[in-house]
């Protein structure tokens, strides 16, 4: 799959400064599936994307891949896994909001990572399992934060770290053919 982006926009109001962007993206992804000794199915997910920021002037490029290995071929069971490198512009209103907004602003940059499993089986019910831990390291992280006046304004906070466990369990029964 490929795909791009065109975007203009301008924003002028009584409660924030003139601001302009103009965005373009073009981006690809792709699904590629390996047979391996031993393995069911190896599936390898890769995309990229290059973004232009206008209000910012720089070109960005960012990437994932991911991977799903389905190790048994009559049990569903997975095992996944991605990384990736993410970009985000400050919002107009973080930008130019008048009093509150910050012109200084630096843009996101992300690294993140994540690996789990998914299991479906079939016992009484439909039953899917599904678990995940994630870690997303940002530098430059915006956070709007109070002042010394206790006014909020948005500002970079330098490195944060995200992490944690996804879990969900989801079950169904189907009580006639089509119901």
């Amino acid at each position: 799959d490929f795909g791009y982006d065109l975007s203009y926009n301008s924003m002028i109001s009584n409660e924030t400064e003139a601001g302009k962007l103009f965005h373009a993206a073009v981006y690809s992804a792709g699904k590629i599936e390996v047979s391996l000794p031993f393995i069911s199915r190896f599936t390898v997910y890769p995309s990229v994307r290059s973004d232009y920021y206008s209000n910012i002037n720089k070109n960005v490029l960012s990437g994932k891949i991911g991977v799903n290995i389905k190790s048994f071929e009559k049990a569903d069971f997975s095992i996944k896994s991605s990384i990736a490198n993410s970009f985000k512009v400050p919002t107009f209103n973080e930008l130019y909001w008048i009093g509150l907004g910050n012109k200084n602003l630096l843009s996101e940059k992300s690294i993140s990572f994540d690996a789990g499993f998914y299991y479906r089986f079939n016992f009484i019910a439909d039953t899917k399992i599904e678990v995940s831990y994630f870690n997303i390291n940002t530098d430059d992280r915006i956070v709007w934060t109070p002042d010394a006046r206790g006014v909020w304004r948005p500002l970079n906070v330098g490195r944060v770290k995200s992490e944690g466990i996804d879990a969900g369990i989801r079950g169904g029964v189907k009580l006639f053919k089509d119901f």
